[in-house]
């Protein structure tokens, strides 16, 4: 089955973040090279979503996992898709750096969101 994928504001948010944070920022000038190995992870990770998002692990936080979220790891970088399976769907709720503190802040997506 391929899955159909949708971003939350919050997602799209942290890409762009992630990626501008790349390519302005790091080293003090940018990095044009980071920021497209940033983008290409991401793409493969999604890749992997769309051919097989039921086959990731649940989150290992209970409650999250019980309303269904789960996490796929970028192939070559630190950071974590959080999303969720309905149907063909897959809603893709957050993206964070393994260093960020991701628990803490999906909670807090699931209460405001």
């Amino acid at each position: 089955m391929a899955y159909r994928l949708e971003f939350s504001s919050l997602a799209r948010k942290a890409v762009n973040d992630f990626y501008d944070y790349l390519l302005y920022e790091v080293g003090g000038t940018g990095s044009v090279q980071a920021a497209d190995h940033f983008y290409d992870d991401f793409e493969e990770a999604l890749d992997r979503l769309r051919l097989n998002a039921e086959g990731y692990s649940y989150y290992e936080d209970e409650k999250m996992a019980a309303i269904g979220y789960r996490k796929i790891h970028f192939k070559n970088l630190n950071y974590k898709i959080f999303y969720r399976v309905k149907g063909d769907v897959v809603y893709i709720d957050m993206v964070c750096h393994d260093l960020q503190n991701h628990r803490k802040a999906l909670r807090n997506l699931r209460k405001n969101g």
